[in-house]
């Protein structure tokens, strides 16, 4: 699909000038992986195939214009330079990303990716991280996560920018490899604990369960924190561990804009148990 945009997608790397990578989605369509596709399919999940971009800010207009007319979409990344602590991001201070994210997005959202408070319609949804409990393990892969969200949605509503149809996303390394474990708890009535509203229920760890209740904690404008008082935003390092205290409802936007994604790695199978499990538990 990159021929097709006459000249206006040069290849990786970023530069420090450029402000994301900017993907262009196709359906991916293998013969090597029919069945695959089949099962995803028919279980309502999309496969697609992403092809980077980096595009100059000058011909960002351009570019998102040349994508539409050609029945492409796109998916903008934020650059990894934000989180990398090696070049100074948010995971080196505690994967606490709000500030870095937020002010990173008001650049971003100021160009032709929006317009009038709205965005252009070829993009999808926007990509925050990528892997990040692979860099730093879940709980900070979580607390970066969470953060960063944060910090784009007070960045749209700082601007006046309206979400319409663009979703939200990080990729989870782990988002896929949930599922029962082997002990006592499990076995036969492993259906029920799924329903548990617990990060952990009666089973084991599941990425997407976490993801759910960290995004529905209670935002910090709405309810005292460790006895110190209201605070904006943070993390909150109370008796029960640190967990994020967002500033934006979470809540309301995991259930109308967030968008589960996988590895490509990822078996079939294993994408809609975990999804399955994910939905049971949070009926």
């Amino acid at each position: 699909p990159r021929s097709r945009l006459e000249g206006l997608c040069r290849p990786l790397p970023l530069q420090p000038a450029d402000l994301a990578t900017f993907w262009l989605v196709t359906v991916w369509n293998s013969s090597a992986d029919q069945r695959e596709l089949a099962v995803l399919d028919q279980a309502g999940v999309r496969a697609l195939q992403l092809h980077p971009c980096v595009v100059l800010e000058t011909k960002l207009q351009a570019f998102l214009d040349r994508a539409w007319t050609e029945g492409l979409r796109v998916v903008p990344q934020l650059p990894e330079r934000l989180f990398d602590r090696d070049t100074g991001g948010c995971f080196g201070a505690g994967s606490d990303c709000y500030d870095g994210v937020r002010a990173w997005a008001r650049r971003l959202l100021r160009t032709s990716l929006t317009r009038d408070g709205v965005y252009h319609p070829a993009v999808e949804m926007i990509w925050l991280l990528r892997e990040p409990d692979a860099s730093v393990g879940l709980p900070d892969g979580l607390t970066a996560t969470l953060s960063a969200w944060d910090g784009w949605l007070d960045a749209e509503q700082e601007l006046g920018v309206r979400a319409g149809p663009v979703g939200l996303a990080t990729l989870l390394a782990s988002a896929a490899s949930g599922g029962p474990s082997t002990g006592d708890a499990a076995g036969k009535h492993k259906d029920v604990c799924y329903n548990l509203r617990a990060p952990h229920g009666c089973e084991k760890l599941n990425t997407l369960r976490e993801l759910w209740s960290a995004a529905n904690q209670t935002p910090g404008w709405y309810a005292p924190i460790a006895g110190q008082g209201r605070i904006r935003r943070g993390v909150d390092t109370g008796v029960d561990g640190p967990r994020y205290v967002s500033h934006s409802d979470l809540a309301a936007s995991i259930a109308d804009r967030w968008v589960h994604t996988f590895p490509a790695a990822a078996a079939a199978d294993d994408i809609i148990r975990n999804l399955r499990e994910y939905y049971a538990f949070i009926s």
